[in-house]
């Protein structure tokens, strides 16, 4: 029987505090934790330094061991908090490096709004509102706070999951709509059936590259335009808002760097063979559009743990990667990210980058070049 078997969850968490009633009042009052039960608890010698450390038998000789314990919930989850009063507890220092420390993440629905809530009720905030991305995970943004004890506090808002045909049909309606144009229209533009395209815009049918490149020339937008799901068109990484596992917008906070340790090296698209073998895999290449019009458009199946790494160069344009399964680490000299199937990232076409299939299966990768 595995040593695990039998543990079937989190049942709650703990923290200790300096003054239970000030903290009782913040997570009440200020974050809407909802307090269920408040006891004291007087524990002898003996037991006390049992479960709390040796090193309390002088602060607590010939009166035993005391605290006052409170239990908190939000959303079904149980957080305890508690206060020695023998021995007394100290203050915590806030420093999160040292080994034990921990902090309490709390979904939001609208971290603006709480923020501004918190901030006009007095609570100072150690940071700004940061994006991050986490692959296998919706994408969010967090800020931190302290609360009284100095214990860190994220706020977390995660943005709601668009699958890719969202993402795509709701692109190509929207862009159709400005340019004035019926289904029928575009479908003589771009060589795509009326049915089709109704289909992709309902979210019913994913488009095939082809088909995407040529929905893009008959639109007159570039080709990674379609899936992009953020405000800023500009960001140079994954999900449309830049947040794939770094800051928006593809900048670090001040103080912050991002590093790359890869320095990539091989062969422009034009000549990529049929296939090659990477540093330490086979990687298969299909032409799905070659060089035409400033528009290229190149598949590669990458075997587990292949690699394919470009130099860069004078040619000017955009590259956009499309992971269509598995997981590819990207790597540029200004940041790296791995993307999973139904991301993108965007990038200069002059950059040196690097595709590396990180993951356990084998990867299928879509590259989209372009002059704007």
């Amino acid at each position: 029987m595995a040593v695990s078997a039998g543990i079937v969850g989190i049942h709650h968490f703990n923290f200790t505090v300096e003054n239970l009633d000030r903290t009782v009042d913040f997570y009440t009052r200020l974050l809407g934790f909802e307090l269920r039960a408040r006891t004291k608890y007087v524990v002898e010698v003996k037991e006390f330094l049992k479960a709390f450390g040796p090193y309390h038998e002088k602060a607590i000789a010939g009166r035993g061991g005391e605290y006052d314990l409170a239990v908190l919930e939000l959303g079904g989850l149980r957080v305890e908090f508690m206060q020695f009063i023998s021995p007394k507890t100290p203050p915590y220092p806030g420093d999160l490096t040292v080994a034990g420390s921990a902090h309490l993440a709390i979904a939001v629905k609208d971290i603006v709004e709480i923020r501004g809530n918190l901030e006009s009720a007095g609570v100072k905030f150690r940071t700004g509102i940061w994006p991050i991305n986490i692959p296998g995970s919706p994408p969010w943004r967090y800020c931190v706070l302290d609360d009284p004890d100095g214990i860190a506090l994220e706020l977390v808002e995660e943005k709601a999951t668009v699958s890719l045909k969202e993402i795509l049909g709701s692109r190509v309606r929207e862009v159709r709509s400005s340019r004035k144009l019926s289904l029928r229209q575009l479908a003589a533009n771009s060589g795509v059936s009326a049915a089709h395209l109704s289909q992709i815009e309902r979210g019913e049918a994913t488009p095939s590259l082809p088909v995407l490149v040529n929905l893009s020339a008959g639109l007159g937008v570039a080709p990674d335009y379609f899936m992009r799901s953020g405000e800023d068109n500009a960001h140079p990484i994954g999900d449309g808002d830049g947040t794939q596992g770094g800051p928006s917008n593809g900048v670090a906070p001040a103080g912050w760097t991002t590093v790359t340790s890869h320095q990539p090296r091989l062969a422009e698209p034009a000549d990529m063979p049929s296939q090659s073998n990477g540093p330490s895999g086979q990687i298969d290449w299909t032409w799905l559009k070659k060089p035409q019009d400033a528009v290229y458009v190149v598949e590669a199946r990458l075997a587990v743990g292949a690699a394919h790494e470009h130099p860069g160069g004078n040619e000017p344009g955009t590259e956009v990667a499309v992971v269509l399964s598995g997981a590819v680490r990207v790597d540029l000299a200004a940041w790296s990210t791995t993307l999973e199937a139904g991301s993108t990232a965007r990038y200069d076409r002059s950059a040196p980058r690097r595709f590396s299939n990180v993951g356990a299966v084998p990867a299928a990768l879509i590259l989209i070049g372009y002059q704007e």
